[in-house]
């Protein structure tokens, strides 16, 4: 009767131990992200990968960052906690970027660098959600001519409008960037567009000119070439970061964009955005699915003039999208095979 007793009591004891490890795990990787928040005066252009910090973040940013991190879905989270530096810079030419380097150390470094403006109250999620797609600077730059389209052309400007009801204070533009960002460390760790190792020779040219990604399968001839498949043609008049396109020439009136956002809607990508390349595909799928199980409740649309012409939420739900939803969904649950050495392994420095 003893022994049955002991064997019972430690049973009992057994998921309560597992439970309390978890949590420890979970408290460390808070900590961890808490910590690696900094900030720097840098200049940062859309692909530098040198962000480094130079002193610590503020207590309110700290606090910005890390509820974001913890509405994160769990892979995402646990990228996060594999990295070694968010960093606020002072001056981002656009919004944010992943990067990595080797720092003076000879140390692996891995990060995310955000601009510090978008984080500044008075910026709108208009500024990031414009300008024909997600993620894309529209905020007043005199020596800058991304996306000008000049004043005759500023009523075929889509507005973005997002609503997240009772978590009004909640920094969605910090959220959704950090998302966007995550999901291109999380799609070379799966290798699901690209191969980090195949880009930078680390593997043989024979595995990489046999080798297959299957996020490609869902929408690219290639890397940067949506298939017919995809039901989105229409993505090379858009200028991304095309400084010499003029969209003029392509978009005359609100008729023209209400077509470009329709046809966007019957085909299976998430966004604008997300037709310049098969990793911003990637990412921006990652991001807007993110925010939506995040905030089920969201209202997120776009509109021109008084035309609501695209609804991101419905998108999600859409069967145009459910391969990739259902392809991200099964890369989340494989969220506890993400640490730092499988960061390490898959984008060797």
């Amino acid at each position: 009767m003893l022994n049955s007793i002991k064997i019972l009591f430690t049973l009992l004891l057994v998921p309560t131990s597992l439970l309390a490890q978890s949590k420890t795990v979970d408290q460390q990787c808070l900590e961890h992200v808490q910590n690696m928040v900094c900030e720097s005066s840098q200049n940062i252009g859309y692909q530098d990968m040198n962000a480094r910090c130079e002193r610590p973040s503020a207590n309110e940013l700290v606090r910005k960052v890390t509820e974001s991190y913890l509405k994160l879905p769990s892979a995402l989270q646990r990228i996060m906690c594999s990295l070694d530096a968010f960093v606020i810079v002072d001056n981002h030419v656009s919004v944010a970027n992943a990067f990595y380097y080797k720092n003076q150390e000879g140390k692996s470094f891995y990060g995310v660098a955000y601009s510090r403006r978008m984080l500044e109250a008075n910026v709108s999620v208009n500024e990031i959600y414009s300008r024909y797609d997600s993620h894309l600077l529209i905020y007043p730059k005199p020596k800058d001519k991304w996306f000008e389209l000049g004043k005759s052309y500023s009523h075929l400007i889509p507005q973005y409008e997002i609503d997240l009801s009772h978590s009004a204070q909640f920094d969605v533009k910090l959220f959704v960037t950090m998302a966007h960002e995550l999901g291109h460390f999380l799609d070379k760790i799966f290798e699901s567009s690209v191969s980090h190792r195949c880009i930078t020779g680390s593997y043989d040219k024979l595995t990489c000119a046999n080798k297959t990604y299957p996020w490609q399968g869902l929408s690219w001839k290639n890397f940067e070439d949506p298939s017919r498949e995809s039901g989105f043609p229409e993505d090379k008049p858009i200028c991304y970061y095309d400084n010499s396109c003029d969209l003029s020439k392509n978009l005359t009136d609100v008729n023209d964009v209400a077509q470009l956002y329709k046809t966007l809607y019957d085909s299976n990508f998430i966004s604008l955005y997300s037709a310049a390349s098969a990793d911003e595909d990637f990412a921006e799928s990652v991001a807007q699915l993110t925010l939506q199980k995040a905030f089920p409740a969201a209202v997120f649309k776009v509109h021109v003039g008084n035309q609501y012409i695209y609804d991101y939420m419905k998108k999600i739900e859409s069967p145009q999208f459910s391969k990739k939803r259902i392809f991200i969904e099964k890369i989340f649950n494989r969220g506890a095979d993400i640490n730092r050495d499988l960061l390490k392994e898959k984008i060797p420095l």
